[in-house]
Formats: C-alpha cells, sequence, structure tokens
C-alpha cells in the first residue's frame, strides 16, 4: 500500500530541520490530524510557538465536514469568517515579523448542527505578482528585501490579513494601509478592491470598521506620509454616504478607533511617524519612534460634520484594540481598552522572537473623558492582561455599562489562554482556562437569533484555540454567559492552522 504524502515526506527528509518539514506539511496541504494524534507526532520533541506560526499553507484548503465533540446549538446557522497573516509553501523566503503575511481567509460554516472548514488566499495584486516570482518581494510592514520590486500604489502592497467584515452585499478582507478587498463569501474567490469613490481609489480603509446603530458602517483610514485621516461613513447598503479628509500631521499609529451616537474616538499613541527615515532599507514600522515624554491624544470627531470637536491627552500607553464606548447626555465619555505600557510588543512579534515567556502586558483600561477637561483620567478594570476586546454589536453607543469579553494572558508564559467575560457594572470575571501550551485566538459574541427580543442578551462566545505541543487547531462554543462551565460544543480542524487575527460572524435563517 502507498504511504499517504505527509509520511513520505518525512521519511525521506529525515535530516531535514523542524521549519524544513513544517514547509512540507503545507505544501502537500495535509498537516493531518487523525485519531487525536497531533503534529508533534511527525516530531522527536513537541511543536513550539514559533514553528506553529511558521505553518507553511497551499494556496486553497477545499471544504469539509470537521469532527464535533458536543452539540453546536440548533439555531447557530451561519458562517464565521477568520483571516490571518500565512506563510506560502513552496516560497525560499519568509517574513520577519508576524503582520507580514499573505492574508488566508478560513470560514467556519455553521447548520443543522454541523461545522464545515475551507480556507484561501486573498489573492491581491501583491499574492498575484508574487504568485508569478514564486517568492516574496514586496516590502511589508517590517520586511524590507533587497532588490523589492517597485510599488505605485497602496494596494501594491496590499496584504488583507488583519479583518474580514460583511456588510451590505459585500464581504471584505481588510489592512491597514490600502483598499478593502473583496471576496465571494461562498467560495472565498477574490472580487478585487472595493472602489467607494473615484478620489480615493487605493486610499487606506483601515481594519477595524464599527457598525452603528442605524445598520451604517463607520471607518477611518491613516495616511501618515501625508499627514493626513480618512473618514468613511458608508450606509446599510454598502454605499458610501459621507467622507472627509482630516489633516493630522502628528498622528501616531491607529489600528482602531470607537464609535458613540455623536462621535468617533481615535485614540493615537505616542508612536510617531518619522517621514526623514525613509531610505529604501526601512520597514514601515523602522519609521516609526516612541516617545514617552509625548501623551496619548484623543480626538473626538463630531459625527453630524465630521469635524475634530475635542481634543484629550492622558498618560504616555500604547494600544491595538478598543472596546465599548458610551457618551453622556453632558458630553463625559466613558472608553474601554486594551493598554500596553509601550510600543515594545511591536518587537516582540518578530517571528523570531515568538516564545513562550512573560512579555508585554496589556491590561483592560477604562477612560474618563469630560467636556471640561482636556485631560482624560484612566482606571484599570481588572488586573489580568487581557487582549482583543469584545462587546454585543446591540449595545453600540448606548450609555449602560456593557457585558463585554477578552482573551486573557497568561502572565508567566506570556500565553493567551483564558476566554473570559466581564460584566462592566460589577468588574465580576467569568473565564475558562484552555490550559497550559494553549494559544487563543480573539472570541466573538454571536448572537442568538431566537432571542432578538431581548437586545442579543443571550448568545455564543466562538473562537479559535490552537494546542502547541499537540499541533492542533480547534474551533469552541461556549454559552456567552456561562464561559466557567467549558465550551458546550468544539469543532477541531482536520488540520494544524497558523493563528490569525480577527474576524466576523454572518447569521443566516435555519
Amino acid at each position: 500500500m502507498k504511504k499517504p504524502l505527509k509520511q513520505q515526506n518525512l521519511e525521506q527528509n529525515s535530516k531535514l530541520d523542524r521549519r524544513q518539514a513544517l514547509g512540507l506539511l503545507g505544501a502537500a496541504g495535509t498537516v493531518q490530524i487523525a485519531s487525536h494524534v497531533g503534529l508533534s507526532a511527525a516530531f522527536a520533541d513537541p511543536l513550539t510557538l514559533a514553528e506553529l506560526f511558521d505553518i507553511r499553507l497551499p494556496n486553497r484548503i477545499d471544504e469539509q465536514p470537521v469532527k464535533i465533540y458536543g452539540k453546536i446549538p440548533p439555531s447557530l446557522h451561519g458562517t464565521y469568517y477568520k483571516v490571518g497573516p500565512a506563510l506560502r509553501a513552496g516560497f525560499p523566503n519568509a517574513y520577519r515579523h508576524l503582520f507580514d503575511g499573505d492574508g488566508f481567509v478560513q470560514l467556519f460554516r455553521f447548520g443543522s448542527g454541523t461545522v464545515s472548514h475551507a480556507g484561501r488566499f486573498v489573492a491581491t495584486s501583491k499574492y498575484q505578482s508574487e504568485t508569478q516570482l514564486q517568492r516574496y518581494s514586496l516590502a511589508t510592514f517590517a520586511t524590507v528585501f533587497e532588490n523589492a520590486t517597485p510599488i505605485k500604489t497602496p494596494d501594491d502592497i496590499n496584504a488583507a490579513n488583519t479583518n474580514i467584515i460583511v456588510h451590505g452585499d459585500r464581504t471584505m478582507a481588510l489592512w491597514e494601509g490600502a483598499s478593502a478587498w473583496q471576496l465571494d463569501p461562498q467560495t472565498l474567490s477574490s472580487m478585487g478592491p472595493v472602489d467607494w469613490k473615484k478620489s480615493l481609489t487605493h486610499a487606506p480603509f483601515s481594519a477595524h470598521p464599527r457598525p452603528d446603530r442605524d445598520g451604517s458602517l463607520w471607518n477611518f483610514g491613516h495616511v501618515p506620509w501625508a499627514g493626513k485621516l480618512i473618514l468613511y461613513h458608508i450606509g446599510h447598503d454598502g454605499l458610501l454616504k459621507r467622507s472627509a479628509i482630516l489633516n493630522a500631521p502628528e498622528t501616531g499609529m491607529v489600528h482602531d478607533f470607537a464609535v458613540t451616537d455623536r462621535s468617533l474616538i481615535l485614540v493615537i499613541p505616542p508612536f510617531r511617524y518619522d517621514p526623514h527615515r525613509t531610505d529604501h532599507t526601512s520597514s514601515f514600522l523602522d519609521m516609526h519612534r516612541w516617545n514617552e515624554a509625548q501623551p496619548v491624544e484623543i480626538l473626538v470627531i463630531d459625527k453630524s460634520s465630521l469635524e475634530i470637536r475635542r481634543r484629550h491627552q492622558i498618560d504616555p500607553g500604547f494600544h491595538f484594540h478598543l472596546g465599548a464606548a458610551r457618551e453622556f447626555s453632558d458630553g463625559t465619555i466613558e472608553l474601554d481598552m486594551c493598554q500596553y505600557r509601550d510600543a515594545s510588543v511591536l518587537q516582540k512579534l518578530f517571528l523570531d522572537q515568538l516564545t513562550a515567556g512573560p512579555g508585554a502586558q496589556p491590561l483592560q483600561k477604562q477612560v474618563l473623558l469630560r467636556p471640561t477637561s482636556t485631560t482624560g483620567t484612566v482606571q484599570t478594570i481588572h488586573e489580568r492582561p487581557s487582549e482583543f476586546p469584545h462587546s454585543r454589536l446591540a449595545h453600540t453607543g448606548q450609555t449602560d455599562r456593557p457585558y463585554g469579553w477578552s482573551i486573557g494572558l497568561d502572565p508567566k508564559t506570556g500565553l493567551f489562554r483564558f476566554a473570559q467575560g466581564i460584566d462592566m457594572a460589577t468588574g465580576k470575571v467569568d473565564q475558562f482556562d484552555y490550559g497550559a501550551e494553549t494559544y487563543l485566538e480573539e472570541h466573538i459574541f454571536v448572537s442568538d437569533p431566537q432571542n432578538t427580543g431581548n437586545s442579543g442578551d443571550t448568545g455564543w462566545l466562538i473562537g479559535l484555540h490552537h494546542s502547541i505541543s499537540a499541533g492542533t487547531t480547534q474551533l469552541s462554543v461556549f454559552n456567552a454567559f456561562q464561559l466557567s462551565d467549558g465550551p458546550i460544543a468544539t469543532a477541531r480542524l482536520n488540520q494544524a492552522m497558523p493563528p490569525g487575527l480577527h474576524g466576523s460572524f454572518a447569521t443566516t435563517q435555519a
């Protein structure tokens, strides 16, 4: 009987290092997990965190059912889309940083108690150009190659690797510095960049658009080399309603923002773009400088006029993600965020430094912005290091203290291992411990469509996790308000996947 390709490759290349072997597994499109035997069975010692991120993927993974443990709720119908940076099988070179890889989109299709899985690289202009060369050649967030291919527009280097959303009739993969990239929601095939209007062709469309209660969508784009911020307001039909371009000559690296009923809120850390560092050896990351003497700038932008209404300052810090925001009748704003002490976390995400151990530890903070003061006040919500804050869309802009979720960091190992729910009114934390040697991705809330009358008060928390030593990837479904009871269902993928970043759930009728 002929041996499977994975086994042949491992036997024929027994002297290869683990990095090379992982590349072969990805090229075969297998990395199979059978009978609970993990990827580590191929090696004499367990898989490491760095090797988990180094899994090389084929161009696509065809849709196939996955094994379910427990029971998927019957009313959980729809598709969970997830995207993240990934390395390509067969390429001889590699990127340096976690944020550099091409976007690989996964879908998890829920229906009638079953789950199927598929995946595909986003075929951006960058992806197609490098496919022809069969190597990485274009500059990314933190990697610059010798004899790099010249670029003409931001879309030439669009990695489409950070988030994926569904709005109107569009499913879009998003990156920080270029166009939204439209995908076919069923096949994940690429349909090209979204052109909101001619004057915004190739303009940055950031990775964290925010829905409004009226069904519209808000977003911004940051153009640091020009000192500009672009604002987008997109209708529920998916068409651009309004846009504006604001002067922002000293804008730092901005990843996320928040929305209230009256305002858009941008938090700008003192990690500022340096236009004087523009030599051919400098990456986009290299062109930023941390200045601990500068405060965090917070811009409050009026949604009606699209003009900056107020500016506030808080002590220096760095953040990727914001949580919920609330604005009261007197103009006072409460804002939740996950804040790092400084921007050194970006240096800890170089692939050769991905080791389990203490690292940057973000804390969930609440920021209070009063209209009578330019100085905001900050307090810690709870002491566990946390990231990827998430709240119910039904509470966008509302002034009550929402229930929120995040994933918690093990301060001893530096790994995300806790799924946690937080009652923001009381500070009470409900959590599930996935255990050591586990790496969690973002977990998101999905409302139960059978209980829409309760403003989304019932639903599920879903998210991916990876067993580092076993080399498995699984999707868990929790009762969103009973995390400590553990997952009610787990779907184990047929192959190990590199960790991703953000995603969203598109509900369909059962």
